[in-house]
């Protein structure tokens, strides 16, 4: 045996001392590792973010144009690809689905920070987030959430009509 190793390691105290530079090598190997990992879920995260403004842009394009909030993610990227806006098509090319795989949400509720103004409502388009669990926006949820007024002729804050 004492031809396996090579000749720059022949003494017991030379092998000896290689142990902790291994350990050290496991060791920044492993955090490595933990951190790549960890810069992945903050990627997926930030990616949903992207996803999540460009269709409330999109349902924002919706409203100045007239037409009603979308029910589902698929009518939505439905108008996004009939549509011949240039910033309509960031959302043409998505898929519907989140970073992990879960499709996106949207909501309509109405909102109590309306000012009085009749038909205003609040509109969120959400993931699940990492955990898949579908906390309506909070938790680890992916969120955001715009008021929406009606349409108006007349002075600021008149609904349309009156």
């Amino acid at each position: 045996m004492s031809g396996y190793y090579p000749h720059c390691l022949r003494s017991a105290n030379e092998r000896r001392a290689l142990w902790p530079w291994i350990a050290l090598a496991c060791c920044l190997g492993a955090l490595l590792i933990w951190y790549s990992r960890g810069r992945h879920v903050f990627g997926q995260r930030k990616m949903a973010n992207s996803e999540v403004r460009a269709l409330q842009s999109e349902i924002s394009r919706m409203w100045r144009k007239g037409l009603p909030t979308p029910d589902t993610i698929g009518e939505l990227l439905d108008h996004a690809r009939k549509s011949e806006s240039k910033d309509s098509q960031y959302c043409a090319r998505m898929t519907g689905l989140d970073p992990w795989g879960n499709e996106y949400q949207i909501a309509s509720a109405p909102d109590r920070d309306g000012y009085g103004i009749d038909g205003a409502h609040r509109v969120t388009v959400w993931s699940f987030g990492p955990n898949g669990r579908d906390d309506r926006g909070g938790g680890d949820d992916v969120s955001q959430s715009r008021p929406w007024f009606p349409p108006h002729d007349g002075p600021r804050g008149q609904p349309h009509g009156e």
